[in-house]
């Protein structure tokens, strides 16, 4: 039970660290959880990378990604893509239909909480809940650090928080997809 409190403990103190972070900042903490399902669970492949690539191409993220509206456009929901070719997504035989849909939920909520204020004011408690919704999905066994994303709060652009450099966008990419190696035991 001490566990469980704990637990939940962390839980809140995330949200609390999260509540400060802009709407960009929080889409990188659902990536962080993301990618952490994505590898617990061995999934891999083109659909998954092309949809990180996506993602992160926002202009929203950085001018130096072109026109919000074309990128928009083009822009498909990861649910969209052709999710039942194993090869596509690398699937392994281990994931159940189960851990598979909620896997796929899990990214339809990261692409919603980004996509939420795209074109309206930012929504501070929508994507608050998104991001909560992920990682409640995720279930990852260690929470990520907010702290490589501290610096972007919501009081800073809109809810947005301020422009990316590059340098930043490209660590806060790596961050999401790397986190998690740290917690898994090496292999000596």
């Amino acid at each position: 039970m001490r566990e469980n409190l704990e637990q939940a403990n962390d839980f809140n103190e995330f949200l609390d660290d999260a509540h400060l972070c802009s709407i960009t900042a929080r889409f990188g903490l659902a990536m962080c959880f993301v990618n952490e399902f994505a590898n617990r669970h061995q999934i891999t492949g083109n659909v998954l990378d092309e949809f990180r690539k996506n993602m992160w191409e926002s202009p929203i993220f950085s001018v130096a990604f072109g026109d919000a509206v074309t990128w928009y456009e083009n822009l498909k929901p990861f649910e969209d893509c052709k999710l039942s070719s194993e090869e596509a997504l690398g699937l392994k035989d281990s994931i159940s239909s189960n851990d598979f849909g909620r896997f796929v939920k899990a990214t339809k909520l990261s692409y919603d909480l980004l996509l939420m204020s795209f074109y309206f004011d930012a929504d501070n408690e929508g994507t608050l809940e998104n991001l909560k919704r992920v990682a409640e999905i995720c279930r990852p066994s260690e929470l990520p650090p907010t702290t490589p994303f501290k610096f972007s709060t919501f009081s800073q652009g809109n809810g947005w928080g301020p422009k990316l450099p590059l340098a930043d966008l490209r660590f806060w990419r790596k961050f999401s997809e790397t986190w998690y190696l740290e917690l898994q035991p090496s292999q000596s």
